[in-house]
């Protein structure tokens, strides 16, 4: 289908600039004649003698990508696509993402939100960094209490991890990870508030935040969260 398309657009376009091109140049060249004519005679001898095919892809070349040619939808389509949802919503939506290139989108990304499980994420990496924790195993005990934290969002097992944390530790996690508009609320840590722009770089580049001994282990279980 998509080799019949460009067939298509490069016959009807080679069409129309023959039509354009040629019609000019021989009513010019029938009713000058002389030099002039018999120069614009010669040049259309020398087209007329390439194969039609190969002139047609060279003077024509349609850039198609992958994306483009399965007709998938770009990452500006989403995002436009998105915008349009968030605009016809009654409440506040804002949003922000990171492609596969590191390319930011955002819609209102600077809006602050609460937190709500988000803080999980940022405790877990919280604990793994400390000075105690980041050079050694965790035990048994303690990967008991972090794996409901991330895969099952238990919210009893967070308040203990955020205890041993502590607010400076979670607060020092923010400002090594660029967050500007991170506030931590306490007793009630669901209210902390952050942007979607913080959240995107954070779960961006929350690989390298973790110390390399850990990694593998608070990969796994980031990619192990069961559906609620």
């Amino acid at each position: 289908v998509l080799g019949a398309r460009v067939s298509l657009q490069i016959g009807l376009i080679i069409t129309v600039v023959a039509a354009l091109l040629g019609v000019p140049l021989g009513i010019v060249a029938g009713y000058v004649r002389g030099a002039l004519g018999e120069a614009i005679m010669r040049v259309t001898d020398v087209f007329l003698s390439v194969p039609a095919l190969v002139l047609a892809l060279a003077a024509f070349v349609v850039p198609v990508s992958p994306a483009h040619a399965a007709g998938s939808p770009t990452w500006s389509s989403r995002v436009a696509a998105a915008q349009r949802y968030a605009e016809g919503r009654v409440c506040l939506v804002a949003f922000a993402v990171v492609d596969e290139r590191g390319w930011r989108h955002r819609y209102r990304a600077w809006a602050v939100a609460p937190s709500a499980s988000v803080l999980k994420a940022m405790l877990l990496v919280a604990y793994l960094r400390k000075a105690s924790v980041r050079g050694r195993e965790l035990t048994q005990r303690e990967r008991d209490l972090r794996g409901p934290m991330i895969r099952r969002s238990d919210n009893a097992a967070a308040s203990t991890i955020l205890g041993l944390v502590g607010a400076s530790g979670v607060n020092r996690l923010a400002e090594v990870t660029g967050m500007t508009r991170f506030r931590l609320v306490l007793p009630i840590w669901g209210h902390s508030e952050i942007t979607p722009r913080d959240q995107a770089r954070f779960f961006y580049r929350i690989d390298s935040y973790v110390p390399a001994r850990h990694r593998r282990y608070a990969m796994r279980l980031l990619a192990t969260i069961v559906p609620s």
